[in-house]
């Protein structure tokens, strides 16, 4: 039989959704922010930086996959991945539109969706596992 030490831990509710409202937060922050956050850094020019642009944007948005299933535990992942979609998709418009320092790029939606996706879909598989774990 287990005991309470036996079974997997989750973060409670309130916690997951106050971290996602901070990572929300920070996510506003930096896609609204006037110019590239990156910018000081001078590396615009380099081969590489398009590909490292690409991969660090599917990085900032595994937080969001992770924390979305956490606060909405049954939205399903690919519920979560068409909501970033919706989310990067208003940051890259704004982008485009409303702040002259800042360009739009639908590649960024794209790595943005994919680091959602790849998040929601890590814990969907966690999930997943901790409950045929304690059935079977």
């Amino acid at each position: 039989m287990a005991t309470q030490d036996d079974r997997p831990t989750r973060p409670s509710r309130p916690i997951a959704v106050a971290g996602l409202a901070l990572y929300l937060t920070a996510l506003a922050v930096i896609g609204l922010w006037p110019r590239h956050v990156d910018e000081a850094l001078g590396l615009g020019g380099h081969w590489w930086y398009s590909p490292l642009e690409f991969g660090a944007n599917i990085v900032l948005f595994v937080p969001l996959g992770i924390l979305s299933m956490l606060v909405a535990r049954r939205a399903g992942w690919h519920r979560v991945a068409a909501a970033a979609f919706a989310l990067s998709g208003a940051i890259e418009l704004a982008q485009g539109l409303g702040l002259p320092g800042r360009t739009g790029a639908w590649q960024d939606v794209i790595a943005n969706t994919t680091g959602a996706a790849l998040g929601a879909a890590g814990v969907f598989v966690a999930q997943r596992r901790s409950v045929c774990g304690r059935v079977g």
